[in-house]
C-alpha cells in the first residue's frame, strides 16, 4: 500500500507526522532554510491518487492577492513538475505535486521524488512569497 511507503519514507527522514483522518491523510511541519510551512500527504488508495502539498504558514492578505497571483504565475511558468496555487477565498498559498499511479507500482523512489521536489520548491520560493505578502514587494521584485 502506498500509505505504508509514505509513512516509511517520513520515518526515515525523522519527520513526525499525524494522521488527519483514517482515509490516508498525513500532516507534518517543515523547518526549511527559508521558512517554516506545513505539509499534507493525501493518499487515496481506492482512486490510485497521491497528492502532496506544502502549505505556506500564513495566508495572503486580501489587498495582496492580485500581486500574489502575479507571483504564482511567474513561479509556475516553465515549471516542469508541480505548481503553486492560491485559494482565492482565504489566500492560502500552497505547492502541489501529485500522481495517478494505477499503471505503475509505487515505490520509495517515487515517494521521495514527489515529496522532496515539493518541499524544495516551497522552501526555495518562500522568501518571495513572504516578500509579496508582508514586505510590499511586487511579484517582479520578489
Amino acid at each position: 500500500m502506498l500509505l505504508d511507503i509514505v509513512k516509511t519514507f517520513l520515518n526515515t527522514q525523522k519527520w513526525q507526522f499525524s494522521p488527519i483522518d483514517d482515509k490516508g491523510v498525513l500532516f507534518f511541519g517543515i523547518n526549511g532554510k527559508n521558512g517554516n510551512f506545513q505539509c499534507v500527504a493525501d493518499i487515496r488508495e481506492d482512486e490510485f491518487n497521491f497528492g502532496f502539498f506544502s502549505i505556506c504558514g500564513v495566508n495572503t492578505p486580501k489587498d495582496k492577492m492580485t500581486e500574489m497571483l502575479n507571483l504564482i504565475n511567474i513561479l509556475n511558468y516553465g515549471r516542469f513538475i508541480g505548481n503553486f496555487e492560491m485559494n482565492y477565498f482565504n489566500g492560502e498559498v500552497r505547492f502541489r505535486t501529485s500522481i495517478f499511479y494505477k499503471s505503475i507500482t509505487p515505490n520509495m523512489d517515487l515517494v521521495e521524488s514527489l515529496i522532496m521536489l515539493n518541499i524544495i520548491a516551497m522552501d526555495s520560493c518562500h522568501k518571495a512569497i513572504m516578500g509579496v505578502m508582508f514586505e510590499g514587494l511586487t511579484a517582479i521584485e520578489a
